[in-house]
């Protein structure tokens, strides 16, 4: 049986599909040599550096459980992908849209105070080496 494929998200530089990978639902990024990336190579690059940084985060104490992050299950630079676990929950913007016009509710509260809890963790993060890197090789 072939795996279910849905394109989410399509940009000049990327594609984003969703996807059944052995019963779980996940999401392919792939980067495209276009506007933002001008060359192969340097959508290579990216989806490198992407990796690098996911993998570095992992290790992170303070980005864990409600406040995590995607799950890299694999990755292909040669040709651009990124395969990542799909994340339980609502989108933050389909909360927000589903909230306008109306007062606040508890879901878009709770929803914006787990989204600034996430970036005051990320901005605290040191811009050095000293985050440790994850030693889960690429799978």
């Amino acid at each position: 049986m072939r795996p279910r494929s849905d394109t989410v998200e399509r940009r000049d530089y990327s594609n984003i599909q969703r996807r059944v990978i052995g019963g779980s639902l996940a999401y392919v990024k792939q980067c495209l040599p276009g506007c933002r990336y001008q060359t192969v190579e340097l959508a290579r690059e990216q989806v490198a550096r992407e990796v690098e940084l996911l993998q570095r985060l992992a290790c992170w104490p303070g980005l864990s459980g409600r406040l995590g992050l995607q799950t890299v299950l694999g990755y292909d630079v040669t040709n651009g992908t990124i395969t990542t676990a799909a994340v339980p929950g609502n989108l933050l913007s389909g909360v927000l849209r589903a909230a306008r016009g109306a007062a606040l509710r508890g879901t878009c509260v709770r929803a914006l105070y787990l989204a600034g809890q996430w970036l005051r963790v990320l901005q605290t993060l040191p811009l050095d080496d000293s985050v440790p890197r994850s030693t889960a090789s690429n799978p």
